[in-house]
Protein backbone atom coordinates (compact mmCIF):
# COMPACT_ATOMS: atom_id res chain seq x y z
CA UNK A 1 0.00 0.00 0.00
CA UNK A 2 3.17 2.33 -0.42
CA UNK A 3 1.80 3.44 -3.49
CA UNK A 4 -1.54 4.41 -1.92
CA UNK A 5 0.40 6.49 0.73
CA UNK A 6 2.92 8.12 -0.90
CA UNK A 7 -0.08 9.33 -3.72
CA UNK A 8 -2.33 10.73 -1.06
CA UNK A 9 0.28 11.99 0.97
CA UNK A 10 2.19 13.93 -2.34
CA UNK A 11 -1.66 15.64 -2.44
CA UNK A 12 -1.54 16.58 1.58
CA UNK A 13 0.23 14.95 4.18
CA UNK A 14 -1.85 12.55 6.09
CA UNK A 15 -1.71 11.34 9.56
CA UNK A 16 -1.03 7.58 9.47
CA UNK A 17 -4.20 7.19 11.57
CA UNK A 18 -6.20 9.24 8.74
CA UNK A 19 -4.36 7.00 6.27
CA UNK A 20 -4.96 3.52 8.16
CA UNK A 21 -8.61 4.56 8.72
CA UNK A 22 -9.51 5.00 5.20
CA UNK A 23 -7.61 2.01 4.07
CA UNK A 24 -9.50 -0.04 6.74
CA UNK A 25 -12.85 1.19 4.46
CA UNK A 26 -11.07 -0.05 1.36
CA UNK A 27 -10.87 -3.33 -0.37
CA UNK A 28 -8.65 -4.44 -3.45
CA UNK A 29 -10.51 -5.24 -6.50
CA UNK A 30 -8.82 -6.92 -9.78
CA UNK A 31 -10.54 -6.63 -13.00
CA UNK A 32 -9.08 -7.90 -16.29
CA UNK A 33 -8.33 -6.67 -19.68
CA UNK A 34 -11.52 -6.00 -21.71
CA UNK A 35 -13.90 -6.08 -18.56
CA UNK A 36 -16.27 -2.67 -17.34
CA UNK A 37 -16.03 -1.20 -14.10
CA UNK A 38 -19.08 0.72 -15.17
CA UNK A 39 -21.20 1.23 -18.29
CA UNK A 40 -22.79 4.29 -19.61
CA UNK A 41 -26.31 4.49 -17.89
CA UNK A 42 -25.21 2.67 -14.89
CA UNK A 43 -25.01 3.73 -11.40
CA UNK A 44 -21.76 4.33 -9.60
CA UNK A 45 -21.51 3.61 -6.07
CA UNK A 46 -17.82 3.50 -5.41
CA UNK A 47 -15.04 5.55 -5.56
CA UNK A 48 -11.39 3.45 -6.55
CA UNK A 49 -8.14 3.95 -6.61
CA UNK A 50 -6.09 2.54 -9.31
CA UNK A 51 -2.93 0.82 -8.03
CA UNK A 52 -2.03 -0.82 -11.38
CA UNK A 53 -3.48 -1.22 -14.74
CA UNK A 54 -4.89 1.27 -16.87
CA UNK A 55 -8.70 1.75 -17.97
CA UNK A 56 -10.91 4.46 -20.98
CA UNK A 57 -13.47 6.62 -20.37
CA UNK A 58 -15.59 6.94 -22.78
CA UNK A 59 -19.03 7.67 -24.17
CA UNK A 60 -21.08 6.47 -27.20
CA UNK A 61 -22.01 9.21 -29.20
CA UNK A 62 -23.88 9.18 -32.36
CA UNK A 63 -23.04 5.02 -31.73
CA UNK A 64 -19.29 5.66 -32.10
CA UNK A 65 -17.01 5.10 -28.74
CA UNK A 66 -15.44 8.80 -28.18
CA UNK A 67 -12.65 8.29 -25.46
CA UNK A 68 -12.31 11.40 -22.72
CA UNK A 69 -9.67 10.12 -20.49
CA UNK A 70 -7.56 8.12 -19.52
CA UNK A 71 -6.94 6.10 -15.66
CA UNK A 72 -3.24 5.22 -14.63
CA UNK A 73 -2.17 3.84 -11.69
CA UNK A 74 -1.89 6.47 -8.99
CA UNK A 75 -5.30 8.19 -9.87
CA UNK A 76 -8.82 8.18 -8.85
CA UNK A 77 -10.80 6.12 -11.12
CA UNK A 78 -13.69 8.86 -9.74
CA UNK A 79 -15.23 11.44 -12.72
CA UNK A 80 -18.27 12.43 -10.62
CA UNK A 81 -17.71 13.92 -7.10
CA UNK A 82 -20.46 15.83 -5.71
CA UNK A 83 -22.98 14.00 -7.91
CA UNK A 84 -25.76 12.80 -5.92
CA UNK A 85 -25.86 9.04 -5.70
CA UNK A 86 -29.34 8.42 -8.13
CA UNK A 87 -27.35 9.87 -10.74
CA UNK A 88 -26.67 7.30 -13.51
CA UNK A 89 -23.29 7.24 -15.16
CA UNK A 90 -22.46 9.65 -18.08
CA UNK A 91 -19.08 7.50 -19.53
CA UNK A 92 -18.33 3.72 -19.44
CA UNK A 93 -14.97 2.53 -17.90
CA UNK A 94 -13.23 -0.11 -19.24
CA UNK A 95 -9.85 -1.48 -18.68
CA UNK A 96 -7.37 -1.56 -21.05
CA UNK A 97 -5.07 -4.19 -19.12
CA UNK A 98 -5.66 -6.25 -16.23
CA UNK A 99 -5.53 -3.91 -13.08
CA UNK A 100 -5.77 -4.10 -9.39
CA UNK A 101 -8.27 -0.85 -7.91
CA UNK A 102 -8.90 -0.22 -4.25
CA UNK A 103 -12.85 0.43 -3.73
CA UNK A 104 -14.88 2.35 -1.26
CA UNK A 105 -18.30 3.16 -1.17
CA UNK A 106 -19.15 6.81 -1.74
CA UNK A 107 -21.08 6.97 0.90
CA UNK A 108 -18.37 5.76 3.61
CA UNK A 109 -16.00 8.12 1.74
CA UNK A 110 -18.62 10.62 1.98
CA UNK A 111 -18.54 9.82 5.63
CA UNK A 112 -14.94 10.05 6.39
CA UNK A 113 -14.35 13.61 4.59
CA UNK A 114 -17.06 14.63 6.55
CA UNK A 115 -15.80 13.04 9.87
CA UNK A 116 -12.00 14.12 9.40
CA UNK A 117 -10.57 17.56 8.79
CA UNK A 118 -7.22 16.32 7.78
CA UNK A 119 -8.61 14.06 5.04
CA UNK A 120 -11.50 16.71 3.88
CA UNK A 121 -8.81 18.85 3.61
CA UNK A 122 -7.14 16.64 1.56
CA UNK A 123 -10.09 16.21 -0.83
CA UNK A 124 -10.27 19.86 -1.61
CA UNK A 125 -6.55 20.01 -2.43
CA UNK A 126 -7.12 17.16 -4.81
CA UNK A 127 -9.98 18.54 -6.80
CA UNK A 128 -7.75 22.02 -7.13
CA UNK A 129 -5.23 19.31 -8.81
CA UNK A 130 -8.26 18.30 -10.83
CA UNK A 131 -9.21 21.53 -11.81
CA UNK A 132 -6.03 22.54 -12.81
CA UNK A 133 -5.85 19.52 -14.96
CA UNK A 134 -9.33 20.03 -16.81
CA UNK A 135 -8.04 23.39 -17.75
CA UNK A 136 -5.04 22.26 -19.28
CA UNK A 137 -7.50 19.25 -20.79
CA UNK A 138 -10.04 21.69 -22.30
CA UNK A 139 -6.87 24.47 -23.22
CA UNK A 140 -4.56 21.60 -25.43
CA UNK A 141 -8.07 20.07 -27.06
CA UNK A 142 -9.69 23.41 -27.86
CA UNK A 143 -6.45 25.58 -29.00
CA UNK A 144 -3.73 22.77 -30.35
CA UNK A 145 -3.97 21.11 -33.26
CA UNK A 146 -3.88 16.90 -33.06
CA UNK A 147 -0.02 17.05 -33.78
CA UNK A 148 0.58 19.55 -30.89
CA UNK A 149 -1.18 17.84 -28.56
CA UNK A 150 0.48 14.34 -29.72
CA UNK A 151 3.99 15.62 -29.28
CA UNK A 152 2.19 17.11 -25.92
CA UNK A 153 1.38 13.47 -24.91
CA UNK A 154 4.62 12.22 -25.96
CA UNK A 155 6.69 14.84 -23.50
CA UNK A 156 4.57 14.57 -20.77
CA UNK A 157 2.69 10.79 -21.00
CA UNK A 158 4.89 8.73 -23.15
CA UNK A 159 3.22 6.28 -21.07
CA UNK A 160 0.11 6.32 -22.72
CA UNK A 161 1.38 5.95 -26.38
CA UNK A 162 3.22 2.48 -24.96
CA UNK A 163 0.20 0.82 -23.34
CA UNK A 164 -2.86 2.42 -25.14
CA UNK A 165 -3.79 1.04 -28.76
CA UNK A 166 -3.97 3.32 -31.60
CA UNK A 167 -7.17 3.29 -31.94
CA UNK A 168 -8.52 4.78 -28.58
CA UNK A 169 -5.50 7.25 -28.99
CA UNK A 170 -6.95 8.22 -31.99
CA UNK A 171 -10.70 8.89 -30.23
CA UNK A 172 -8.87 10.54 -27.74
CA UNK A 173 -7.33 13.28 -29.83
CA UNK A 174 -10.48 13.31 -31.42
CA UNK A 175 -9.43 11.94 -35.32
CA UNK A 176 -9.28 9.07 -37.37
CA UNK A 177 -6.41 6.06 -36.46
CA UNK A 178 -5.27 7.13 -40.02
CA UNK A 179 -4.69 10.50 -39.45
CA UNK A 180 -2.96 9.69 -35.66
CA UNK A 181 -0.52 7.29 -38.48
CA UNK A 182 0.10 9.68 -40.49
CA UNK A 183 1.07 12.23 -37.57
CA UNK A 184 3.44 9.77 -36.04
CA UNK A 185 5.17 8.84 -39.52
CA UNK A 186 5.53 12.58 -39.93
CA UNK A 187 7.19 13.04 -36.97
CA UNK A 188 9.18 9.82 -36.78
CA UNK A 189 10.70 11.04 -40.17
CA UNK A 190 11.87 15.08 -38.50
CA UNK A 191 13.78 12.81 -35.93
Amino acid sequence: MDTFYNFMNSIYPLSDNVLNLLLENMKEEEFKKGEFLIRENEYNKNTYFMLSGFARVFSLIENKEQVAWFVKPQQFVTYNLGIPYNRRSLVSIQFIENSKLLSISREKFEKLLLEDIELSTWSRKYLEIVIYELELFFTSSFFMDATKQYEDILRKESELVQKVPLKYLASYLNIAPESLSRIRAKLTKKK
